[in-house]
């Protein structure tokens, strides 16, 4: 489905945050009641469909903080 560019090397649990600045992509790594929560989340939301889900992807977008205080210099 991806191409080589979408590799992620990271098998933990994690989400990803990009930055809209710098597009740096940082893991956060969940731990396992926090994955729990967002996929009982997901599920809650799904459910307003008649879809199947079969996976999920979860970017945040931001401004990360080493350009934040770029920004402030």
């Amino acid at each position: 489905k991806y191409g080589p560019d979408r590799f992620d090397g990271n098998l933990m649990t994690h989400i990803h945050f990009q930055c809209e600045q710098c597009n740096n992509i940082v893991d956060i790594e969940l731990k396992s009641e926090e994955k729990e929560k967002i996929d009982n989340d997901l599920l809650a939301v799904l459910n307003k469909t008649d879809a199947i889900l079969t996976t999920s992807e979860i970017l945040l977008i931001g401004i990360c903080k080493q350009c934040q205080n770029h920004d402030m210099n």
